[in-house]
């Protein structure tokens, strides 16, 4: 009997947060008395990601969240929102039919993958001059790395590198993982430490994983969040030594973690920097779905920002920009992996309405498709 309540008790739960995600919208708006903000349906667990990104503010503290409900009329109420603020977002579950051909949908995190297909002298004469700039760092100052599965290190590894690291460089957008989580992982054989020391002092670390045939770097961080020991090498030396764990155990892939799909990001011109590449077959994760106008100032200066990889229909990667490919540094790199490229209009054209099928229909008339050829051999 007891069983049975609580089962009866936990379906009512989810289907009460299943109904509340349906019907509650939140307007997002900076502190400060401006204009600007954008609108989430649904769930707000994702709304720093938006807040960064969208209003240029770190800190959610920085926002106020005006919450309301609305049990019919949702497509009008999201375009009504859209023509004010610019942007409104939508949680994979919550998505109305009626708008579903309207929604440009977008992972808040890619992965980069560096593929290995032979030595650690052949990986690092493939390197650009930026990542064998922070290569002469690790090397000339002699840094040295230790793989341990010591769970017993997770608090501390938490308190002074990854908390500080990930809220420096993140802000409230950053992934954080508590020491239990962290501890927890270490427990299963295929996750590591690998910890790189500057003398007896650990400057920098991260988790490994031996997933399938490529090994995975999880939940970083350098001692303190110090800005200075990253521009001593501190985060390079772990793709450095991550690159040289995996191929130590006969991996043929390093996966970086995810990052913005941006092609201006500059974490993800870090990651590409080192050889990270756009993966293929991978699962779309942590989708939302924007309902975006373009005709509005901040959605235009959203969009003039952001080179964006949008996956297709066929899981394929394409690019909304206002800017062409040439224009865009870190194109050539991943130039395989892309396979339409479309550039933001001044002004829509409805002659469009029934190109471009790979974009959301709403967009159509403001994008144009820019042939891609060939980046230069560099």
């Amino acid at each position: 009997m007891l069983s049975s309540l609580q089962t009866i008790r936990a379906r009512a739960g989810l289907w009460l947060f299943q109904w509340k995600e349906r019907h509650q919208w939140h307007v997002i708006t900076p502190r400060e008395n401006t204009p600007a903000g954008f609108a989430v349906a649904g769930t707000t667990k994702r709304v720093a990601f938006f807040t960064r990104h969208y209003l240029d503010e770190n800190s959610t503290s920085r926002i106020k969240i005006a919450s309301s409900w609305s049990f019919w009329r949702c497509e009008q109420n999201a375009r009504r929102l859209a023509h004010q603020f610019g942007l409104v977002v939508f949680s994979t579950k919550i998505v109305p039919p009626s708008l579903r051909s309207d929604l440009l949908p977008l992972d808040l995190f890619i992965p980069l993958v560096i593929p290995l297909t032979g030595s650690i002298e052949a990986y690092t004469r493939s390197l650009g001059s930026l990542a064998k700039a922070n290569l002469r760092k690790v090397r000339s100052r002699g840094y040295r790395v230790e793989i341990s599965n010591d769970a017993s290190w997770a608090r501390e590894f938490y308190e002074r590198y990854h908390r500080p690291s990930i809220q420096g460089r993140h802000g409230d957008d950053g992934f954080l993982s508590s020491p239990e989580d962290i501890a927890g992982l270490l427990h299963y054989n295929t996750f590591e430490w690998l910890r790189v020391f500057d003398g007896e002092v650990c400057i920098s670390a991260c988790i490994g994983e031996r997933r399938n045939n490529e090994y995975y770097l999880h939940r970083t961080g350098w001692r303190d969040g110090s800005p200075a020991l990253q521009a001593a090498g501190a985060g390079a030396a772990l793709y450095w030594f991550g690159v040289q764990r995996a191929l130590e155990l006969g991996l043929s892939a390093f996966n970086q973690g995810g990052v913005m799909p941006c092609l201006e990001n500059g974490l993800f011109i870090h990651k590409t920097a080192w050889g990270g590449r756009l993966p293929s077959g991978e699962h779309p994760y942590n989708t939302r779905f924007l309902l975006l106008d373009p005709a509005h100032p901040d959605a235009r200066r959203f969009l003039s920002a952001h080179s964006l990889l949008i996956r297709d229909t066929d899981q394929r990667f394409i690019v909304i920009s206002s800017h062409l490919p040439a224009e865009v540094p870190a194109y050539g790199a991943h130039a395989p992996h892309i396979a339409a490229w479309f550039r933001l209009r001044n002004t829509p054209d409805p002659g469009l309405l029934t190109a471009h099928r790979l974009l959301p229909a709403s967009l159509r008339p403001w994008f144009d498709a820019i042939p891609l050829t060939p980046p230069p051999v560099a």
